[in-house]
């Protein structure tokens, strides 16, 4: 377990959702420019910051489910919370490391459309960014996810980030 990332995201999110809390009630109702400005940055950070999470941890759940083998980031300051081979690993293995990111980051943009207020400046921008942030997400990865889960090669990290850039996987 990346306990080390795990509480700097825990820091991060409770930080997130604090000022998120707190301007929440100012960007309802009859709110100054200021209020709502604010407002809309707090939604930004919150919704960005709450799908990165879901989608990164959705995927160390996923490969952790699979028993895949990873190689757990221990740097503070790493993005990626785990390295996977896919030498190490079985294309079901993949699969579920895969399915688990965009799963567990639609379930997060669903519970955030389902709990936010739908008034009000931060409620709203939170939850277009939760949105928008899985729409991206799938357009990215779900090409790469259905193409191996149809027979094709399980990508290489560098291949991955060719196929995100227009590259070719091959």
């Amino acid at each position: 377990m990346p306990w080390v990332l795990a509480q700097r995201d825990v820091a991060i999110l409770s930080a997130a959702a604090a000022l998120w809390w707190v301007v929440a009630n100012g960007s309802i109702g009859d709110a100054g420019v200021l209020s709502v400005i604010v407002g809309v940055l707090a939604g930004i950070f919150l919704g960005l910051t709450w799908g990165y999470a879901a989608h990164e941890w959705g995927h160390f759940l996923g490969a952790r489910l699979a028993r895949s083998h990873i190689q757990v980031s221990e740097h503070r300051t790493a993005i990626q919370l785990f390295r996977f081979d896919p030498r190490d690993n079985t294309r079901v293995q993949f699969l579920c490391m895969a399915w688990g990111g965009l799963i567990v980051l639609w379930a997060q943009a669903g519970l955030f459309t389902w709990l936010l207020p739908w008034r009000g400046a931060s409620g709203v921008t939170a939850i277009a960014f939760a949105l928008l942030g899985a729409v991206y997400t799938t357009w990215v990865e779900g090409p790469i996810v259905l193409r191996v889960h149809s027979g094709g090669e399980i990508p290489s990290p560098a291949s991955a980030a060719s196929d995100r850039e227009g590259g070719s996987a091959a």
